[in-house]
C-alpha cells in the first residue's frame, strides 16, 4: 500500500485559515472545480496535515470535507489525465491502461515518485489511524447532490463548474478484470472505509 506523506509543515496560503471549512483536495474527484466554486487556491493535503497546520482546534471548527471517487474509476482518470499531459512516463503510444497499473501497484515503477501519492488510496486523505477525520464525505457519482447540501451549509453559490475534466471510456471498460482487480487490491482501503463495492 502507498502511505501519503503527513509530517506537519509551517502553515501556508494553502490552508484555508480564514475560512468557516476545509476542503480536502483528493486527485481526480472534482477538486479543482470545488476549489474555483469556492475561491482557493489548489492544494493538494491530505487531511491529517491540513489538521496539523492549523490546529486541533481550528480543525474542529470547521466543516471539514472531501470528495471521493470509486477506486477503479478514480485511478482510470488519473492514467488518462497523465496520458493526456504526458506525466509520469506515459504518452500517446502506452502503456496501456492493464499495463500501466501493473506496473505502478506490482512493478512499483519508479519513473513518477511525485505522484506516487496520488495513486494511493482516498481514504488515506480522508482519515488519520483512528479513522475518518472530515465531516462530510461527498461521493463523486453522486456530487451535485452532495455539493449542494454542502453549499448550503457554508452559505456559497451552488453552481459547480466543470474543470480539469478528461473524458475516457468507463472503467469497466478502460481496464480488463484483472487491471480492476489490481487497482481494487492496492486501494482496498477504500472499499473498506468508504465503502465502495466491484
Amino acid at each position: 500500500m502507498i502511505r501519503l506523506e503527513t509530517r506537519a509543515r509551517p502553515v501556508t496560503p494553502r490552508v484555508q485559515t480564514r475560512e468557516p471549512y476545509a476542503f480536502i483536495h483528493i486527485n481526480k474527484c472534482a477538486g479543482s472545480s470545488i476549489e474555483v466554486a469556492l475561491g482557493i487556491p489548489k492544494a493538494h493535503v491530505t487531511a491529517e496535515t491540513m489538521r496539523a497546520e492549523m490546529g486541533p482546534d481550528a480543525w474542529a471548527r470547521r466543516l471539514s470535507f472531501a470528495v471521493v471517487r470509486h477506486p477503479v474509476d478514480r485511478i482510470v482518470a488519473v492514467y488518462f489525465h497523465r496520458l493526456r499531459i504526458g506525466l509520469g512516463g506515459l504518452s500517446r503510444c502506452g502503456p496501456s491502461p492493464d499495463d500501466w497499473v501493473r506496473a505502478v501497484y506490482l512493478d512499483h515503477d519508479s519513473r513518477d515518485t511525485e505522484g506516487a501519492r496520488f495513486l494511493g488510496p482516498s481514504a488515506e486523505w480522508v482519515s488519520d489511524s483512528n479513522g475518518v477525520i472530515v465531516d462530510e464525505i461527498l461521493r463523486f457519482e453522486d456530487l451535485s447532490q452532495g455539493w449542494q447540501r454542502v453549499a448550503k451549509r457554508l452559505g456559497v453559490c451552488p453552481f459547480l463548474p466543470f474543470l480539469n475534466v478528461n473524458p475516457h471510456e468507463p472503467w469497466r471498460e478502460a481496464l480488463s478484470p484483472k487491471g480492476q482487480q489490481i487497482v481494487a487490491d492496492a486501494l482496498s482501503a477504500d472499499f473498506d472505509l468508504l465503502g465502495y463495492e466491484m
